[in-house]
């Protein structure tokens, strides 16, 4: 299909696969200039979160350009959380907390 067999104004997956792709690249070169320190588990958490997306992004374009769509969703939704987490962490100073897994809980999952 060409660009011509959509109306004005509407997008196409490989626009949009061009655009995600831009988007990583400056995410990623953009990422490998931060500083943060390692042991602030905000701070670790945030730089974890934002390679996260970064990593699902990937994968949808992967998926895209195989034309594997199915999973494309499910990517999407986890990279969506991650992002409202990366949001949380700057607006709430200990919502890293939440993010935190005690030995309990891995126990408590495990078993079941």
């Amino acid at each position: 299909m060409s660009n011509a067999d959509f109306p004005a104004g509407r997008t196409t997956l490989s626009e949009l696969v061009s655009l995600l792709k831009l988007s990583i690249e400056a995410a990623a070169q953009a990422s490998s200039r931060l500083r943060y320190n390692f042991y602030k588990p905000r701070d670790r958490y945030a730089v974890l979160l934002l390679y996260r997306i970064i990593d699902q992004a990937r994968a949808v374009v992967v998926l895209a350009e195989a034309k594997e769509y199915a999973a494309i969703p499910i990517i999407v939704r986890s990279a969506l959380d991650a992002y409202a987490d990366v949001a949380n962490l700057c607006d709430h100073l200990r919502y890293w907390e939440h993010l935190e897994v005690s030995p309990r809980q891995m126990i408590d999952t495990s078993s079941s």
